[in-house]
């Protein structure tokens, strides 16, 4: 298992990757993680609203594997569905805009599913599973959203500190 790739200023503890929908919009999740899922749901919603909710969540793993679950999971929805960008999220959303898909409940579940399988076949070493992610994303044609930049970049430079 390799050292946190995935510097975090917020709660670091145990994270679960979830998956919220906005209740006006049929065909959309948004694939994430946090401490508390129900929690960071009222920060997701437009001031006020609530109009977010979980739908589901897994359960509790470290914060960086759940973070590179989440960005696995995020690129298998990517790949296969395409992303909703800013300009259609921020009508239903404040934060998180980047992490919706076009795609239902199910469809994400299963996005998340795949993600934590391929955890596993890396021994749950998240700079090998979030550098499988970005290879993925490069051997289906997808160009990197510029709205991931930050954790892209975060696992090329933990790519860099293990070429040493």
């Amino acid at each position: 298992m390799t050292t946190a790739i995935f510097p975090n200023q917020y709660n670091t503890g145990p994270s679960k990757v979830y998956v919220m929908i906005a209740e006006m919009i049929k065909l959309a999740a948004k694939i994430g993680l946090g401490v508390n899922p129900d929690n960071r749901a009222k920060g997701v919603s437009l001031k006020g609203k609530g109009n977010v909710s979980v739908a589901l969540q897994s359960k509790r793993v470290s914060r960086d594997l759940a973070e590179g679950i989440e960005h696995m999971a995020q690129v298998y929805a990517y790949v296969k569905y395409g992303k909703l960008y800013k300009a259609t999220t921020q009508k239903w959303c404040e934060s998180g805009t980047s992490e919706w898909f076009p795609c239902t409940t199910k469809q994400a579940q299963a996005m998340i599913m795949n993600a934590f399988k391929m955890a596993k076949k890396f021994d749950y070493d998240v700079l090998a599973l979030t550098t499988y992610a970005l290879d993925y994303m490069e051997k289906n044609n997808k160009r990197e959203p510029k709205d991931w930049t930050r954790w892209i970049e975060y696992v090329r430079f933990a790519q860099t500190r293990t070429k040493r």
